[in-house]
């Protein structure tokens, strides 16, 4: 596996796995499960030549970036081309007695046709055309013993007096990559903020990294916010903006979660966090010392636990007396 599910791509979420194919074409491709071709699409844009699947429990199966098909699909879809004459075709809606597909049953190649150097982009799809993590179906193929690790932290100012470290920045703050640690120093905060994090994480044998598939924030045991990467809607990929980090990435940053739901954030990846859960502030922080946790989690189960201190001070404004009232 070279990309997983729900990575940040350009404004929107990558909604498959993609699988390494070594810089090669050629490779069998297999049905996932039992189903029919629902559709046929030979082009040179997008995913290029891809199989779609519709599976006996109503998902969908997308194979893209094909180099072709078995020959019965491949004559179907000349026999379109030439009623055409269009290079390009995209053929939808196929009836399940044309192309009934058992579990296991060659289907195609892999290849590079579309966008990318030669890979396999997998993708499921629920019955209402929603991605859903492709994982499920692989986990017991894959082997990952190996817990997502941090890079960096950030602690980002979420009002006009917040002090974070007695200064009104947002704070980064490398980490060293392992998978249980404790800031030696604490965090020093007033006012409100949030906390993103840029999280790596790798299986066995790959040096490709991936995104972590869960995460959890605690703050003094309690729990704040958390994140599952299960399924979304097209509709709402310009939302990756709010569930990674838009302005940090804008600087240069690469891609930091924030362990915090904003307010029009309406994805469905947070369970019971409410909009606007995750900040930090006198409603979840007593004056004093404080432990934040956060957790993040692989598919497989492997994870990764960093503890920040947090030394709070509440915001006191300060009393201006009129000095020529009482002269």
């Amino acid at each position: 596996m070279t990309s997983s599910f729900c990575e940040l791509r350009p404004r929107r979420y990558h909604a498959a796995i993609d699988i390494k194919t070594w810089n090669r074409t050629g490779y069998k491709i297999f049905a996932i499960d039992d189903g029919y071709v629902y559709r046929l699409r030979k082009g040179a844009t997008g995913y290029g030549n891809a199989i779609y699947l519709k599976l006996k429990d109503g998902n969908y199966a997308l194979y893209g970036h094909l180099d072709g098909f078995i020959p019965e699909y491949e004559a179907y879809m000349d026999s379109l081309r030439l009623q055409s004459q269009r290079n390009s075709i995209d053929k939808r809606g196929l009836s399940p007695a044309l192309f009934p597909v058992k579990k296991g049953q060659h289907i195609g190649y892999t290849g590079e046709t579309g966008i990318g150097v030669p890979h396999l982009h997998f993708e499921m799809r629920d019955s209402y055309n929603r991605p859903i993590n492709p994982l499920q179906y692989f986990k017991k193929e894959m082997v990952d013993n190996i817990a997502p690790r941090p890079r960096s932290l950030a602690i980002i100012p979420a009002s006009a007096h917040t002090l974070i470290n007695l200064l009104p920045d947002t704070l980064i703050q490398s980490l060293p990559a392992d998978n249980k640690m404790r800031l030696r120093q604490p965090i020093y905060l007033t006012g409100r903020a949030y906390i993103a994090l840029r999280i790596f994480d790798q299986a066995d044998g790959a040096s490709n990294v991936f995104d972590f598939y869960k995460g959890r924030l605690l703050v003094n045991d309690s729990l704040l916010y958390s994140v599952q990467y299960d399924r979304f809607s097209y509709d709402e990929n310009h939302l990756v903006e709010l569930d990674k980090n838009f302005s940090l990435q804008r600087r240069g940053m690469k891609s930091y979660h924030n362990f915090y739901r904003h307010p029009a954030n309406s994805l469905p990846f947070y369970g019971n966090t409410p909009r606007g859960g995750g900040m930090l502030s006198t409603e979840n922080l007593r004056d004093g010392e404080n432990t934040v946790i956060i957790e993040a989690e692989d598919y497989f189960g492997n994870e990764m636990k960093l503890e920040i201190p947090v030394i709070y001070h509440r915001y006191r404004p300060v009393a201006i007396q009129d000095v020529q009232a009482t002269a």
